[in-house]
């Protein structure tokens, strides 16, 4: 299994993200369930951007 290494930028964007959906969780009663698979869901996306981005 290949180890990825997320940069700071990456790292910040899904701090960032991470922010949104505990205003989001507040604002419309999201359940941990329902906030932890939106987050899933943009950390897949984040890495799948820097594995891409890596094999250029």
């Amino acid at each position: 299994m290949e180890t990825i290494h997320i940069d700071n930028d990456t790292s910040r964007r899904i701090d960032d993200r991470l922010a949104v959906l505990d205003d989001l969780q507040e604002q419309y009663e999201l359940t941990g369930d329902e906030k932890l698979k939106v987050l899933m869901r943009d950390v897949a996306v984040e890495i799948n951007n820097l594995l891409y981005k890596q094999s250029l």
